[in-house]
């Protein structure tokens, strides 16, 4: 069977067996080209382990920021302080209070209710 090959596969065939030649022929280029491909591997394991906890970091605060839209869409939210105000309280009384009897209850430092939206923390 005839095989037949492009420019493209001689000339990549030719640069690899030149490319090979050079290293043996020169052990301080083989070298420095190990070096290079060794720098060039851990800049890349470094920035894949960035990457991943940078993934792990968003995964955090996702349902935070998903809340925070809930809780700033809502039109009909009233402020804690405005509400602990009416019973001559002060929102923070007024959040450990709904904590204690379970109404709220507490994740990333912020009062979640059980039954909704819940009220800003002050």
């Amino acid at each position: 069977m005839i095989k037949y090959f492009t420019i493209e596969d001689l000339l990549k065939h030719y640069l690899q067996k030149k490319f090979h030649i050079l290293l043996i022929a020169n052990p301080d280029l083989a070298i420095a080209a190990f070096q290079a491909l060794k720098a060039e591997r851990e800049k890349r394991q470094a920035l894949e382990e960035a990457v991943a906890v940078q993934a792990q970091q968003i995964a955090e605060l996702k349902p935070k920021a998903t809340y925070y839209d809930v809780v700033l869409k809502c039109k009909d939210a009233v402020n804690i302080s405005v509400i602990a105000k009416d019973y001559g309280w002060s929102a923070q009384r007024m959040n450990e209070y709904l904590h204690k009897k379970g109404v709220q209850y507490k994740q990333f430092d912020i009062l979640f209710s059980q039954i909704g939206i819940s009220t800003f923390t002050s």
